[in-house]
């Protein structure tokens, strides 16, 4: 079985969206329904503009269609700076002799 281009499935993300089982929640416990989207690290930034573009594009067209869109890489940002502030670093190992002296947050 041939593979599709990144592209080709970004297109068919539309469609499944709008599908009138997707969006009533048929064939599911009735709960809300979402969709994830895999794929490899190099594509990150055309996912993410097609998606940007897209949630715009269906919630201006669809009345009766709201997308939320929810960066799970944002939201475990999140959840570890609550904890740690130092977990905003990109390099976070590098600058734990900083972030200890500055917010003692590592053990000695």
């Amino acid at each position: 079985m041939a593979t599709m281009t990144l592209n080709k499935r970004l297109d068919l993300i539309q469609d499944k969206i709008l599908e009138k089982n997707f969006i009533t929640g048929r064939g599911t416990a009735n709960e809300v329904n979402f969709l994830i989207f895999d794929y490899d690290a190099e594509d990150e930034m055309a996912v993410r503009s097609h998606v940007g573009h897209l949630v715009d594009k269906i919630n201006k067209r669809n009345d009766n269609v709201r997308i939320a869109h929810f960066d799970l890489y944002d939201l475990m940002l999140d959840v570890l700076r609550s904890k740690n502030p130092c977990y905003c670093h990109i390099n976070y190992f590098r600058c734990r002799k900083i972030c200890h002296a500055k917010h003692r947050h590592f053990p000695q």
